[in-house]
């Protein structure tokens, strides 16, 4: 069966990604296998959406119920690699992405839909990384679409571009 190609912006300017997720497993979280293809290359990537989810709210002045938990983006194989690699392309970036590192965890607030219970609907994420204000620190949203078989993983902002591919990475010896 072939695979989906990646899909690519929503908005101009963006270079959003859309997979597929092929599987779903439980045990120490929600465990989903994201794959497609770019320019006849596929690209993988596993996402754990990590429990306990805990509610709350963002404000007192805001009905909008969030929780908060923590997501990992795994390494399944060589199609991360490609995958960090077409997002280095992609972004301009050029920072010689070549390898993904094994697994790089987030915290993560809801936008939308309860991460503890993926399939009842869509599930919007945003993903936090580093120190606001420093040279890694970027924000990006995952949406997790599991009645669709979809996975997107949406820039907040351009700006963050050589944050993400840094930090999804690995270094080089």
């Amino acid at each position: 069966m072939a695979l989906a190609e990646l899909t690519l912006g929503t908005e101009p300017g963006f270079a959003d990604m859309t997979l597929a997720v092929t599987t779903a497993t439980s045990g120490s979280g929600l465990r989903y296998l994201a794959t497609a293809q770019h320019q006849g290359q596929e690209v993988a990537i596993s996402v754990v959406l990590h429990g306990p989810w805990i509610a709350g709210r963002l404000d007192s002045e805001v009905q909008l119920t969030v929780y908060r938990g923590r997501v990992e983006l795994i390494r399944t194989d060589p199609r991360s690699d490609v995958l960090v690699t077409v997002m280095d392309g992609l972004y301009g970036t050029a920072l010689g992405a070549h390898r993904m590192q094994s697994r790089v965890a987030f915290p993560a607030v809801s936008l939308a839909g309860d991460p503890a219970h993926p399939e009842q609907g869509m599930v919007k994420l945003k993903l936090f990384h580093g120190d606001e204000g420093s040279a890694d620190y970027f924000e990006l949203y995952l949406n997790l679409d599991a009645r669709q078989q979809r996975l997107q993983l949406r820039e907040k902002d351009p700006a963050y571009r050589a944050a993400v591919v840094r930090t999804l990475m690995a270094q080089q010896p």
